[in-house]
């Protein structure tokens, strides 16, 4: 498992800061299958856009989380959010966790 942080010591968790970082993981190079879990941007999703070069690519996807429903630092996120939703075509398989709602 790879994060930006773990909350959870009890969870085996290699702690990555970027993209860049997660994808020179001699872990993440070797891997055959890649999950994503995705609720709201984050820059390691930024992977997405290439995988591994060989790995199945699986996004676990929560939809984005509402503005009224994030404090007022976050709200910049949400269209980047947007935006990085952009890159899952590049996924084999999307796995919706939640029913999406339509914008308004």
């Amino acid at each position: 498992m790879f994060t930006a942080n773990n909350q959870f010591g009890s969870y085996p968790a290699e702690i990555v800061n970027s993209a860049e970082e997660l994808s020179q993981s001699r872990a993440f190079q070797s891997a055959d299958i890649l999950l994503y879990h995705f609720a709201f941007y984050h820059g390691l999703f930024e992977a997405i856009r290439t995988g591994n070069g060989k790995a199945v690519q699986i996004v676990l996807f929560h939809n984005v989380t509402p503005e009224h429903f994030i404090g007022d630092e976050l709200k910049p996120l949400v269209p980047a959010s947007f935006a990085q939703i952009q890159h899952f075509h590049r996924a084999d398989r999307l796995w919706p966790f939640t029913r999406p709602t339509p914008r308004s």
